[in-house]
């Protein structure tokens, strides 16, 4: 919770609401809550139209990492031998969707979804590596973590001790989180599909010069790559036949949600990797904390806002227990 108050002067109530907008909005962005109590909302006052028409009067706050980060960053992984992104959740527009698929095509970097809550990269792009850190993390060089809370289990091996780490997002440091060990020798903190912008703009003099380079991390890569896809390609094959696997599940929603746009909200029961979606906000998974029964509620209030979508709710039967009576409050209201 970012900010909590208590509504006490009901004439008030117009700056409050834009107050708690604004920081509600602001990076890193998170859950405000104000309280409306019954008696000043049966208080009557004066109402300001003039005011009412303007607009909030409290903008959210936002930022950029500084010129000097984004230059070192772009340098490292112009340079880098075996770069590699981790990538949480996505750059959380269709813009920075798009600016993130043509960053690994051009330079020819893996990006393994870990642990993912969102979709960050097309499964037609063939630097999609999979969902397992390890396989990279040892040869790393240069990892470009975007907005992931944790991006690799240290416990079963860390990054090499000169390799440099360069963390990316709204907080890059978790600095909520009371315990989180991963190292950050460059930050670059701001909304992410806004940064990648900037590391795109810092990349582009840098690529003339390193096209052999490229080319060679390329064939690396994408070696690596196609050992992977074999392996996934054979677990969905002996998953057609006998009880629904969840790769199998998540390989037919997925194809689903690729016919219709459509997205999917799901609570531990699908694997994007095994789903293969191809647009950007096609998939939402909930946070590594849980959130036990809170897909189903997210996906009726996704339809209700875009009701000519395809929205897909995957949840188990506890899940499903647990949302029954946020639903039922819901279609009585």
């Amino acid at each position: 919770m970012k900010w909590d108050f208590e509504l006490r002067l009901a004439d008030q109530i117009g700056e409050h609401v834009d107050r708690a907008w604004a920081i509600a909005s602001s990076l890193p962005k998170g859950p405000v809550y104000l309280s409306l109590p019954r008696e000043p909302l049966c208080e009557t006052f004066a109402v300001d139209e003039t005011a009412l028409q303007a607009g909030p009067s409290q903008q959210p706050v936002r930022y950029a990492p500084v010129r000097e980060d984004i230059a070192r960053a772009a340098e490292a992984i112009a340079c880098a031998r075996h770069p590699v992104i981790f990538a949480q959740r996505g750059a959380r527009t269709a813009e920075g969707f798009a600016r993130l698929d043509s960053l690994v095509r051009e330079w020819a970097i893996p990006l393994v979804e870990y642990w993912g809550t969102e979709v960050t990269l097309s499964a037609d792009n063939p630097l999609l590596a999979g969902a397992d850190p390890s396989v990279w993390l040892a040869d790393a060089d240069v990892i470009l973590v975007v907005d992931s809370q944790a991006p690799w289990m240290i416990a079963e091996g860390d990054c090499r001790q000169d390799c440099t780490v360069i963390q990316m997002g709204p907080d890059p440091l978790f600095s909520r989180y009371p315990v989180r060990g991963y190292r950050a020798d460059i930050n670059l903190a701001g909304e992410t599909d806004e940064v990648f912008s900037l590391l795109e703009e810092a990349l582009r003099p840098l690529q003339a010069a390193r096209q052999q380079h490229v080319a060679e991390r390329a064939a690396y890569t994408q070696s690596r790559i196609q050992q992977q896809k074999n392996q996934r390609d054979a677990l969905l094959h002996a998953s057609q036949t006998g009880a629904i696997t969840k790769h199998w599940l998540s390989y037919c929603l997925g194809h689903l949600a690729n016919q219709h746009r459509g997205r999917i909200v799901s609570e531990l029961t699908t694997l994007p990797q095994f789903a293969g979606l191809t647009h950007a906000e096609s998939y939402y998974q909930e946070a590594l904390a849980g959130g036990l029964g809170e897909a189903l509620p997210i996906a009726l209030g996704l339809q209700l806002a875009r009701r000519e979508e395809l929205i897909i709710a995957a949840v188990g039967d506890g899940s499903y227990l647990f949302a029954t009576l946020r639903s039922a409050t819901i279609l009585r209201r």
